[in-house]
């Protein structure tokens, strides 16, 4: 019974309506009080089940009987109607796309507090295997630790995902003590620039050349520019600052 109800569930049923119609299918007919009591579900909520599964197409009540009767039909009606409305999503899946891309072209999206930086570190995480993030990082001075704790869980997560970290920083105590503990993301991975010229509260990442996500941990704001375009240009500024003699190489 157990399989029969979670491949039920496959076909869209909720847990309940499985409970209830795989019982019925068993013993062919029955009240909603026998029912529920073989599906363990109250007999109230089953009344309201055998309803749903009336309008599914699963179940038929049989008229005119003293006591309402109740008969499990074959799933076969169900399924075509499920395949029917799988076909037509599929005919519009071509539309749909194109609005997906009209979106991707130019979009913005801001997040507010601890739970919307995480969000806003989380963003495309499953399309970003073994990609590269090109970050420019903020002054560390006086940073809520709690920041710092969800950066370095996130790091943890960048890191076995194969999310290769490269790093611009300013040169200062509190960089280092953040990135010394986590030289297999940082070491040889990172520039370090002087503080005179590079100390700014907000960090800059462009991800996987895909979208701009920009951090104001003082704040607790984070924005996304997912645009590739703004991406590469983003890329460009920091390809020149990379290669140029300013600063020095960690690691």
């Amino acid at each position: 019974m157990q399989n029969i109800e979670e491949k039920l569930r496959d076909i869209g049923l909720s847990e309940k309506e499985s409970l209830v119609y795989a019982a019925l299918l068993k013993s062919g007919r029955g009240t909603a009080y026998s029912v529920a009591q073989k599906a363990g579900v109250k007999t109230p909520t089953t009344y309201v089940i055998l309803d749903n599964l009336i309008k599914k197409n699963l179940v038929l009540k049989i008229p005119y009987s003293k006591s309402q009767v109740f008969i499990a039909k074959m799933p076969d009606a169900y399924i075509h109607a499920q395949q029917d409305k799988l076909r037509s999503f599929e005919e519009i899946l071509p539309q749909l796309r194109s609005f997906c891309t009209q979106s991707k072209q130019s979009k913005t999206i801001t997040f507010d507090g601890y739970d919307g930086i995480l969000d806003a570190l989380n963003y495309s995480i499953d399309t970003l295997k073994n990609k590269h993030l090109f970050a420019f990082y903020s002054h560390l001075p006086d940073v809520d630790p709690k920041i710092l704790e969800i950066y370095l869980k996130w790091n943890d997560v960048a890191r076995k995902r194969g999310i290769v970290h490269y790093v611009i920083a300013p040169n200062t105590e509190e960089s280092l003590s953040f990135i010394k503990p986590q030289e297999k993301i940082y070491k040889g991975h990172t520039k370090l620039i002087p503080p005179k010229l590079w100390s700014p509260e907000t960090s800059i990442e462009i991800v996987g050349e895909e979208f701009v996500r920009i951090i104001s941990s003082k704040d607790l704001q984070a924005t996304i520019i997912d645009n590739n375009r703004v991406a590469k240009a983003m890329k460009q500024i920091f390809d020149m600052v990379w290669n140029s003699p300013i600063g020095k190489d960690y690691g």
